[in-house]
């Protein structure tokens, strides 16, 4: 992976951090705005809208201190999956990642013979960081799931993603 894409998963991670921090203020604050205050009525519709007063009322119990920190434990699992798509093997003695691998091939570097080699040590060594922390992300999304009330991550998936009123099994009838 390059550079770019290591700062873009920088820049990725604190903006998810960001928004989760002001999600979980927005949500407490209107909820108790909405709930607490004399001027209740005017505010709903007029400075929150219908939309997101209503978006408000069902999320406030799901937005707790422990609903974030599973979001943000997410977050900072994908980085960590990311950054270990960047394992490094020793090639020829250089620790290379995949990419290096391939420009060393591209320069004339490395026989074809060698790459494949190096390429399945690489891909081996990439899969033995990776999978650990798979395992830890699909968890993640599980405890998530299961506090949004869905019955397994893919159905929130589904839902968030897609937001469609129909199951994937009724779109195949």
């Amino acid at each position: 992976r390059s550079e770019e894409n290591k700062e873009y998963d920088e820049i990725s991670t604190n903006l998810d951090e960001l928004f989760n921090d002001a999600m979980t203020i927005f949500i407490k604050v209107s909820y108790k705005v909405l709930t607490e205050s004399e001027h209740a009525d005017k505010i709903r519709g007029e400075v929150i809208s219908e939309e997101d007063c209503d978006f408000v009322m069902e999320n406030y119990e799901t937005y707790t201190d422990e609903f974030a920190e599973i979001k943000s434990r997410i977050s900072a699992l994908e980085k960590e999956y990311n950054e270990a798509l960047d394992t490094k093997i020793n090639v020829q003695g250089k620790m290379a990642t995949v990419d290096d691998i391939v420009d060393m091939y591209d320069a004339g570097k490395l026989t074809s013979a060698r790459y494949y080699q190096f390429m399945r040590m690489a891909y081996k060594a990439i899969a033995e960081n990776v999978a650990p922390v798979y395992d830890r992300i699909i968890a993640a999304y599980k405890e998530k799931a299961q506090m949004l009330g869905y019955s397994s991550a893919t159905e929130m998936q589904y839902d968030l993603t897609f937001g469609r009123t129909y199951t994937p099994q009724q779109a195949h009838l």
